[in-house]
């Protein structure tokens, strides 16, 4: 029996939409409601969107009137490098897909349509949160576009990061397709436009004064900014920088991840114990109700 560590982040749905006539933009928050009402009414085939270079959709999902919880269970649908069956006697064979046949990646959510928060199970071989963003911008044909922002359940990080500091090092992680709301005319925003280029879908960034003398840092005011930008970005998939107040004080290590609402569990696993949808969920279900009893999402 092994022990497999799960992670289950929080987000708020946000738009983009005009105020009236002006062409003003403002940001509201977005109800994912009659997405999830219409995927319960239709085959979970019919759910089914293009999702980077493969199929994405929706294979279960159930409204608890008594909550105004909708439960979720969203596939990624692999067909591309399947996976493959090896055995004890030294055999080993790719697993053959037929036609409309796929490996099931499957992500556990959870949504509360009065308080819109969305819950997701973090899954490396299923669809991190940037790719539920554009699986729901597909639902909705992008019209308007929402965002899914983390929710911030401290600024003990952010709150470290001021153009005042000695910055050592940042270390960024991207997931380059999903990218939104940086400014294209920002030292970033000029920086990722270049590395969009190469057509890759994953960057990670390191940059670091290494052994300079402890007083030489990292541009401030663009440490500074490059961090707020990608703060809230859901496409932000790691974001730390090693800071000091002056020359003579000790290297702190920011990781302003640790800012973001989130829970932790730990579940049994083996072949026989798969971690599944109906074991993963009513554990995100017990985290949400707790945080929604403690009265954290009014």
């Amino acid at each position: 029996m092994s022990k497999k560590t799960v992670q289950f982040d929080y987000f708020e749905i946000w738009c983009e939409v005009e105020e009236g006539n002006s062409g003003k933009i403002k940001e509201k928050k977005f109800n994912l409601n009659a997405i999830f009402d219409k995927a319960s009414r239709i085959n979970s085939k019919d759910t089914t969107y293009p999702y980077r270079g493969e199929k994405a959709r929706i294979q279960s999902v159930v409204f608890d009137e008594n909550s105004s919880i909708w439960e979720v269970q969203l596939l990624r649908l692999r067909e591309i490098a399947p996976p493959g069956l090896a055995k004890d006697d030294g055999s080993y064979e790719i697993f053959k897909l037929d036609d409309g046949e796929y490996i099931g990646e499957s992500v556990s959510m959870l949504y509360d349509k009065i308080n819109y928060v969305l819950c997701i199970q973090r899954n490396f071989n299923a669809i991190p949160p940037s790719g539920v963003e554009e699986y729901l911008n597909n639902c909705i044909n992008k019209n308007p576009k929402i965002k899914l922002k983390p929710i911030i359940e401290n600024k003990k990080g952010i709150e470290k990061i001021n153009k005042n500091k000695i910055f050592r090092k940042m270390e960024i992680g991207l997931a380059m397709k999903d990218l939104d709301g940086i400014d294209t005319e920002s030292g970033l925003g000029k920086t990722l436009n270049n590395l969009l280029k190469f057509g890759g879908t994953n960057v990670k960034i390191e940059i670091s004064v290494g052994n300079a003398k402890r007083d030489r840092s990292l541009a401030p005011g663009l440490s500074e900014e490059t961090i707020n930008q990608l703060y809230k970005n859901v496409a932000t998939t790691k974001l730390k920088a090693n800071v000091r107040d002056v020359d003579d004080t000790k290297v702190e290590k920011i990781d302003l991840f640790d800012d973001r609402l989130k829970d932790l569990d730990i579940f049994d696993v083996d072949r026989g114990m798969p971690l599944t949808h109906e074991r993963v969920y009513p554990r995100l279900r017990a985290k949400y109700l707790t945080r929604l009893e403690n009265g954290e999402f009014k």
